[in-house]
Parts: structure tokens; sequence; C-alpha cells
């Protein structure tokens, strides 16, 4: 997990502890921490914990033109998903499910599934029965499948491409767990628009005229949107090598497209057809003057350059680009057509590891349709809606299918849902660190989101909507390492209650504090008519048993000015609480303080606040028994710095929730050593760790009178050279290939093989001279752990660089990074006919991307030609391992 929080540093013998301050709000209090005494196989020197210095918030100006509306557009279609036939039944037809789909306002789902839906056919009838498919009904000639259209059975996966020889080609048993009857039945029940895709890829534009012709005229689904084709033209989907040995690509694609598109409209000419693929694709289908085109759409997922939190979100700048980049295509190839773009693909990044379960994922999301709408982007679905993956800790869906467990992209959703209006308004603000959106509604409502990127600084922004009034108080929302926090290894979140809401003053300009690595969203309601009381700051009253919180109400009269002098009144109902005092004149700002008392153990009551004149506000108070959560890691090496949170939460239906309400100082020990301070900042605190000395250290953390330990294995280590490739026999090549001609030498080293490269004369640039793919099979190779690649090289007698300089350089490619240089060989310096051993370390800023390694691609770059044989041998990694 990525540390987001400012830290300051400070060593002691043996140990580092690393603070890190955390976003403040308003105060409340456990009862101050009791000592508790740790005991631990090993002892440490105590450890010195420095809170950071409080850091004054970054300041921004933030300029709204209320009155400047650069487009309309439907919300809804923006906060769409993908659902797939890989899904359970029991999945659509939980109410917990549909119920969260419409709390989200999940406009759009396309169905029924990705790379899936090329390989699917959506009806089986005559050829499906149970799990077998009859083979006799597919004629080789024509690709083509004799499915009975006069009535529906559920569908079925076809053979991969096009196979010679249907009575041998593979042909699985699975086909789906759930048919599109039951997804189109499940987005009806949601309130959600249908899109599908239809199979361009072994399907036929019969096949996709007749599922319009059951979808719309038979069953009255009205599906309004048809995708023809996923991503064809990728190596991954059946169907882009086509069956006369050419690779799809956008003309092959268009000529597709027309026959589908024409075979479509003419069952229903209402429906809306759209092209898939990238601008190459759209191209093709444009081209095609025939062929009607109502949308385009493409994917991406925008993997980063870097690790680095600020390498994640500059990602987010591409998108207005690619919508630049197909409006130009459209402007091209469709002048004065209406032609919609959408992105049906979409997610933070391709690797589904904790980040894409993690806060960061949906702070990304909140962002990326920001930018999507103001890149003029029509609809959008993101990739997906049910996780189901764990190998990697995260996964692409924005719920957990088993319990149907909101994950943070479901609540960047959410959020939106409530915080966009219709029409989009100019927006600028002075911060790199933020971006900001707004929009408004026919009711006259300003909507402003704000995401704060920076993971250490609050950024104070001082507001500007112009000259017209607005409505006193604001309704907020924020989202984040306060509301939700994800454990990789359990799969689940640790605490979970959703975003915050909060009430805060506004004015035509005021200042508001967006804390750090959080997305804050306002609804600024037009210039008030009546007078009114309002509840300030957090809205949800939840302390601790036997704590206590102050309660700030605001009063105005009808103009919206801050009203002095009114007597309010407050009074609980229900046992346990107390309020005090139990009425107070508001200041001359307006404002009375009340402080809430909660019993010794969990009560729930009713805080009701009046005025004579002022609508009466209720608001539910309740007292829990929070417990304290230490979370991090349980083994690490000497001297590895490993992220811990302390987290003071409560249980509730399902799951937990953070207690905010508490903020305050905790103390941690390692071993025996002196207690050292941390500071909980509304329930939550963040610190790193390191430890010098190997052996099982217990960590005790405290908040209150809570306590919680934690044992950390801490292991010296040493380096070992894993060897991946030593090219012994022809077998070793199963997963080589490259532009230049490779085989194994058995006749250059004694009693072994070694990979001889047939360099013929190449200059510049030479990518892919020879590619080293699947990597992740290593056997016993520990990918997190990877510090250097080694390899040894030796020049053949006849390599000539035509004496200008040419160097061998490796990439290393992982699903966190596809483009790792290593540092380049030289090749002038390599002894001729001698072996030289060669070791290249991995950069820091690399490492993370190490557990996602999978292939290393070698590129020869020479100033003049390079001709002649080079020869490798031993392809290993070194790797940081437990010392044995």
């Amino acid at each position: 997990m990525q540390v987001i929080l400012q830290r300051a540093v400070h060593k002691v013998t043996g140990v580092v502890l690393l603070a890190s301050s955390a976003l403040a709000l308003a105060p409340a209090c456990l009862p101050n921490p009791a000592a508790s005494a740790a005991t631990g196989a090993a002892s440490d020197a105590p450890a010195k914990l420095s809170t950071p210095a409080a850091t004054s918030a970054a300041r921004a100006t933030i300029e709204v033109d209320r009155g400047s509306v650069l487009r309309k557009f439907d919300k809804r279609l923006l906060l769409g998903s993908n659902v797939a036939i890989w899904h359970q039944p029991k999945t659509f037809e939980d109410p917990k499910v549909s119920e969260a789909f419409v709390d989200a306002g999940i406009g759009l789902l396309r169905m029924p599934g990705g790379s899936a839906s090329d390989q699917y056919f959506w009806n089986g009838n005559g050829v499906r029965q149970g799990n077998d498919v009859d083979r006799s009904k597919y004629d080789g000639k024509s690709h083509r499948w004799a499915i009975d259209y006069s009535s529906f059975k559920p569908g079925f996966n076809g053979f991969w491409g096009f196979p010679k020889d249907a009575k041998t080609a593979e042909l699985g048993p699975w086909h789906g767990n759930v048919d599109v009857q039951q997804q189109l039945d499940f987005i009806r029940r949601v309130k959600s628009q249908p899109l599908i895709t239809v199979n361009a890829g072994t399907g036929t534009a019969k096949d996709a005229a007749e599922w319009v012709r059951w979808a719309n005229k038979k069953m009255s689904y009205d599906v309004r949107y048809w995708e023809i084709g996923n991503e064809l033209g990728g190596a991954w989907e059946s169907g882009t090598l086509r069956p006369d040995g050419k690779t799809m690509d956008g003309t092959i694609y268009g000529g597709i497209y027309s026959q589908f598109a024409r075979a479509m409209k003419a069952v229903d000419s209402a429906i809306w057809v759209g092209s898939q693929g990238g601008v190459d694709f759209i191209r093709g289908a444009l081209a095609r003057k025939e062929a009607p085109v109502d949308f385009v759409t493409f994917h991406d997922y925008y993997n980063a350059d870097g690790p680095s939190i600020e390498a994640r979100f500059k990602t987010l700048d591409r998108i207005q680009g690619q919508i630049a980049d197909v409006k130009r295509a459209i402007q091209e190839l469709r002048p004065k057509s209406d032609i919609k773009i959408g992105i049906t693909e979409y997610n933070c990044k391709l690797f589904e590891d904790e980040e894409t379960a993690d806060v960061l994922s949906g702070l990304w999301t909140i962002a990326a349709v920001g930018e999507m709408l103001y890149g003029g982007l029509d609809f959008a679905t993101q990739w997906d809606t049910f996780t189901q993956k764990r190998q990697q800790g995260g996964g692409h869906g924005f719920m957990l299918e088993e319990g149907a467990v909101p994950k943070a992209e479901y609540w960047s959703f959410y959020l939106l849902n409530r915080y966009l209006g219709d029409s989009l308004l100019a927006v600028k603000d002075s911060a790199s660190e933020l971006r900001t959106y707004a929009s408004k509604d026919e009711s006259g409502n300003l909507y402003l989101v704000v995401v704060n990127t920076d993971p250490a600084k609050a950024v104070l922004g001082e507001v500007s909507l112009g000259d017209a009034p607005v409505a006193p108080v604001a309704e907020g929302m924020r989202f984040s390492y306060h509301e939700y926090g994800w454990d990789p290894k359990a799969f689940t979140p640790l605490y979970n209650g959703g975003p915050s809401r909060f009430q805060v003053r506004v004015a035509s300009k005021f200042e508001h504090e967006f804390p750090p690595f959080s997305a804050t969203a306002l609804r600024i309601a037009a210039a008030a008519k009546a007078s009114g009381l309002s509840l300030e700051g957090d809205q949800k009253l939840v302390l601790s048993a036997a704590s206590e919180r102050p309660v700030q109400v605001s009063a105005f009269d009808a103009e919206g000015k801050p009203a002095a002098g009114v007597n309010v009144s407050a009074a609980l109902t229900g046992a346990g609480f107390q309020v005090t005092p139990v009425a107070l004149a508001t200041d001359a700002s307006g404002r009375a303080s009340f402080v809430l008392k909660a019993p010794a153990g969990p009560a729930a009551a009713v805080l009701s606040l009046s005025a004579a004149g002022f609508p009466a506000l209720k608001h539910d108070v309740s007292s829990v028994s929070p417990e304290l959560l230490l979370h991090g890691a349980d083994r690490a090496a000497t001297n590895e710095v490993v992220s811990y949170f302390g987290a003071v939460r409560y249980p509730k239906v399902a799951g937990h929730e953070l207690l905010q309400s508490f903020s305050g100082l905790g103390g941690l020990r390692t071993g025996d050593s002196e207690e050292q301070k941390v500071q909980f900042d509304h329930g939550l605190a963040r610190f790193d760790l390191s430890l010098g000395r190997a052996g099982k250290h217990v960590l005790t953390l405290s908040a209150g009178q809570l306590s919680q330990q934690k044992t950390l294995d801490v292991f010296d280590t040493e380096l070992k050279e894993v060897v991946a490739l030593s090219f012994d026999s022809d077998q070793t090549l199963a997963n080589t290939s490259g532009k230049l001609k490779f085989s194994v030498n058995q006749n250059v080293r004694a009693n072994q093989g070694v990979l001889q490269l047939d360099i013929p004369g190449v200059k510049g640039w030479t990518q892919d001279a020879v590619v080293f793919d699947k990597l992740q099979d290593t056997a016993g190779l520990d990918r997190e752990h990877i510090v250097a690649v080694s390899l040894d090289v030796m020049p053949g007698p006849n390599l000539d660089t035509s004496n200008d300089w040419a160097t061998l350089v490796l990439v290393l490619q992982s699903e966190l990074n596809y483009w790792i240089p290593l540092e380049a060989i030289d090749l002038r310096k390599l002894p001729p006919g001698q072996w030289t051993r060669i070791k290249l370390d991995i950069k820091e800023e690399h490492l993370k991307a190490m557990k996602a390694l999978f292939k290393i691609v070698s590129v020869v770059n020479s100033g003049g030609s390079v001709s002649g044989l080079l020869y490798l041998d031993n392809l290993a990694f070194t790797v940081k391992a437990q010392k044995s």
C-alpha cells in the first residue's frame, strides 16, 4: 500500500519510526491513553517518534463561472459499468445488489462481458444441450453455427477463432454462469440502460440482427446501445486472426462493421449502433459511408510510467486528448454528424492489485469522470462491477461479489450521483494538486467536486462563485482514508463507512480546506428565502461510550445572514445521553455550541434543536464500544520500511466503520522500549516502522483505554540469484521470440548451450531484437523482491559495430509499467571471445513494479551498422531473500 501522508524520520539504534500527519477535523475524545505492558522475544532501544509539526495548508484559488455553461450532460450515462456472463445468478438476484446499484445511480450497464463477447453466441437454441455443444451444427467453410432463432435458449461459447477441423478443435464445457436474459432482467431491475456488445469476432451479422429482433421486438427490453465487437485487433481477442490468415485492422473492421450495422438497423431503425476500438478502428467504420454510425467507443487502462501517486494521477491528462483525437476523426470523415463518443472499458490501471481496490482507485475514478465530462464524452462504462480475483490483493470491480461489499470505486459513483448536476460549468483552480469540476442543475443548485491528489498536504481553497448570492449553508460529502481502508491480504475492507456527510458555511466567496488525498463535494443552493438552523460539521453523531463531543449550531435569517441572539434549545429523546447546556443564545456569528455526553455503554437517542421562528432540527446520536486495530506487515527485512496504521473502529451491520469522533494521542511500543506518542486524527493514525535487528518484535499500540498487539517477524537478508534461462536446449526457447534470428548453440561453451543472436546488419533502434516472455513462470522466483538482472554476454568473432557506438538494452515489462529500460550494455567494450558477467541493477522507483514482471524485451541500439554474432547465457534475477 502506498504511504500517503507526510512523514518525519527519526533514527535510533536498531529502530526507525516514521510518523505520519493525518487530516484534522472536529476533535472529540476517548479517555486518555492507558499504559499497557508489552513483551517480546526481542527488545529494542527506545523508538523515537516525532509527530511532525503542523504544516500550513497550501493555498489555492478556485473560480467558478456560474453563467458559463459548457455543455449539457446526462450523469447516469457516465456512471456506468460492465456485467458479465461469469457472474453468479445469486448475485443478480440479491436485493442488496439491486439496491446498491440504484443508490449509486448506475445508469448504463454493458454486457455480455468484454472479451467474452467475441466468442459468445447469445442464443444456443438448436446447438447447445446442457453443457454440450453439437459440433455438427458448425459449418467449417462459412464459419457459421446453425442456430435456431425461433426461440431462445441460453447461449454458448464457440470456438476460439476459426478452426480448420471442428471435430477436433478445442471447445470447453463452460458457457457462462448467467445468460443474456438474466443479464437484461437484472439491468431492467436496477433501472439502468443496457449496452450490448455483439459478437463481431467469430459471429455473424445475422446473429447480431436476430439478437436485436429478440431483445427489442419479442422481449421489449428496448435496448438502444449496440456496440459491434470488442477490442478486435488485440491478440487476446477471438476473431482477430481472420479465416484468410489476415490480422484484423481498421479497414477489415470497417467492412465487418458495415455488414453488422446495416443488418441490425434493418430490424430496428431506432437503435443506436457503434464501433469499438482505437482511432484506426473508428476511422475504419466512419470511412464506410454506407454504414450507419451513431456512436464510437474506445478503451484504456491508464497504466502509469512509475509507481508514484503523482504518476498515477497524471494519467488522467490523457483522457481529454483521447477524446479530442476521436472528435478529429469524426469531423474529418463524418462532418456535421451528431455521433456520440463513449469509453466502454476503463480503470486506473490494468494490473489488479491493491491500488485497484484502495482509496486511490476511488479518487482516480471521480477525477476520471470529471475529465471525461470536460473532454466532451457522452457515456462511459467502468470495468467492471464485481471483483472476484484474489491473487494480487485487488480487483477492478466496484463491489465484492461475495456479500455485495462496496469498494472504493463504488463510493466514487455514489458520491457523483449526488453531487453532479446536468450542466457543466467553466471552472479554474490555481493548484496543481487539485482537480476541480463544477456543474449545476435545473433548480440552480451548484455542485463543486474537488479531488486533492497530494498525499501529504491539505489545500486551503479560496472559492469564488461570482456575485450572485447563495444559501449560507452547503451540504458536503468527503471520501478519503478516513472513510475506507482496504486490506489486500484479507481481500476485504478494514472499515467501510462510505463518504462522510457534513455541512459547512459558504458565501459567494468563502474558504474551505480540502484534506490530503481526498475527494470533497459541495452542493450550494441558490439564495435562502427562509430562516433556518443548521448543524455544522460532521452529520454522523457517533461517539465512543463514556466520551463527549461538541456540537455547533448556526442560525440564519431569511436573507441568509447569521442570526445573533437567537435562543436555541437542545433536548434528547432516549436514555443515557446528556447535552449541556439545554439552552443557549447564538453569538455574533450566529453560532451556539453544545456538548454531547455519551453513556458508559452502547445507546441511541435523538437530538432535537429548536428556536422560535426556525424549523426544528433532529439528528440521530449513538454511542458505540470501539476496538483498536493495528494493521500492517507481519514480516519485514531488517531496515525495511513498512507501513502501518492504527484505526479506532466500531462494528456495524456488515463490517466496520471508523470512529471519526476520536482525535487524540495514542502510544506505540516496540518490545520493551519506552512508549512513543502517535497522533490519531478522526480515528486514524498512520506511520512507518523500520527495525534494524532480526527477531520477533511485539508492537503494542494504544489509544485511550484500547490497546492492540501485533508481532513483526524481522529477518536478515541475503542476495540470491535465480536463473530464468540457461539455453541448454531448444525447449528453453519456447517463450522466446524476436526480429533477429536466434538459436541454441551447443558448441560455444563446453557441455552447455548458449543463445546465439545473428545480427544481420542493423542500424539505429532495433526493438524486439529478442524477447523473453512468461518470466513469471520461472521456478523459485520471488518477483516481489527482484533487485537486479544478470546475464553472460560474449561478442562473436565476427561482431562488427562499424567503429561506431552500439549497445544492447534490456527493457523489463511489468503489468505495472510496460517500459523499464535497464542500463545499456556497451558492445564495443566487451572483450571479444570472452564471457562477461553483467549485473544490471533495477532503479528504486521500479522495484515495486517487479511483482508483476512478465517479459524482457531486448533492443540493439547503434549509431552505425551492427552485424555478426552475439552470445547470451544464464539470464538470471537477483532476489533479496531471507538469509538461510
